[in-house]
């Protein structure tokens, strides 16, 4: 059976996190008809129609400027970031309060606790 093997592309893509709406709104631009739910479901205008993107599902701009969600263990398959630009993975609440509470515990960490009488290592310091 003949194998084929998905040429390497870059792309732009934006992971919707169920509350940021703006930022998804500023990447696939104003003419989009951007369209939320009270359960954090996404439809966005694709080629296709309107398709619905879940809280933790990327928005990719194509090739060709189109536009289509996709579910986040697709998009770990198949993209990886360049150019330092890390993918940023598990924007859900419950992964973001897992890594704020490790955060708090890493020493030196953005919230850990500032040395005795050192108020400048606080957040909102400079």
């Amino acid at each position: 059976m003949p194998m084929f093997r998905k040429r390497p592309i870059v792309i732009e893509a934006v992971q919707w996190n169920g509350l940021d709406e703006q930022a998804v709104a500023d990447f696939v631009g104003t003419d989009r008809d951007l369209v939320t739910n009270h359960e954090g479901a996404m439809f966005i205008q694709t080629l296709e129609g309107k398709m619905r993107a879940d809280t933790g599902d990327w928005i990719i701009r194509g090739v060709k400027g189109e536009l289509y969600p996709c579910k986040p263990d697709i998009f770990d398959a198949t993209y990886e970031g360049i150019h330092g630009d890390a993918v940023r993975r598990g924007t859900d609440r419950e992964t973001m309060t897992g890594m704020i509470d490790y955060l708090k515990t890493e020493p030196g960490g953005i919230y850990s606790p500032a040395p005795e009488g050192d108020d400048t290592a606080k957040p909102g310091k400079s």
